[in-house]
């Protein structure tokens, strides 16, 4: 003989939703803030085009010649970020009626990047160093303002529905008695 579950299934799926929606919570409040900078290339060198925080995730690991240092009000070095310039453009082009490929690389003399660093409140400055460690650029920290994290926002509406299907699991009861 089976035991019966005192729980009904309005309850069960009420108590899923907000074990789901617990463990995202903790999943939002995981990502931390991101400086996203954008920056132009010519033969002039290089600018810093625009700037922004926001909630995210940089990435860790990364190979380059070019480096992007983050730079505290005491001078010393919060992070250090190796990069490349996308001068390179890889192009294919099939032939659909031989099926042959045919490509090559294009090399640009000027582009637009931006790199995602992972932000510091300390962090008051960006340096740019070329292969030889020589600053090539250098720019205070002057984001525009942080986005709103969204994670939140999303949370309470979720709760919101919950409740209201609660409720109505509840009044739906009720009629029934």
């Amino acid at each position: 003989m089976t035991k019966k579950s005192k729980i009904k299934m309005p309850e069960k799926a009420l108590a899923s939703l907000l074990v789901m929606l617990v463990i995202a919570q903790f999943t939002i409040a995981a990502d931390g803030q991101v400086l996203i900078v954008s920056f132009h290339y010519d033969e002039a060198g290089l600018s810093v085009q625009e700037q922004l925080i926001k909630y995210g995730y940089a990435p860790g690991i990364r190979e380059g010649i070019f480096t992007a240092e983050l730079i505290g009000a005491d001078s010393s070095v919060i992070a250090s970020i190796p990069f490349d310039i996308p001068l390179n453009e890889f192009t294919d082009i099939a032939d659909n009626a031989t099926g042959e490929l045919s490509g090559g690389i294009i090399r640009h003399n000027q582009t637009d990047f931006a790199l995602v660093l992972p932000y510091e409140h300390e962090a008051k400055e960006i340096a740019m160093k070329g292969p030889l460690g020589k600053d090539i650029l250098r720019a205070r920290i002057n984001p525009s303002k942080p986005q709103p994290k969204a994670g939140g926002i999303i949370v309470f509406a979720a709760l919101g529905f919950m409740v209201g299907i609660a409720a109505a699991a509840m009044l739906l009861r009720k009629k029934k008695r």
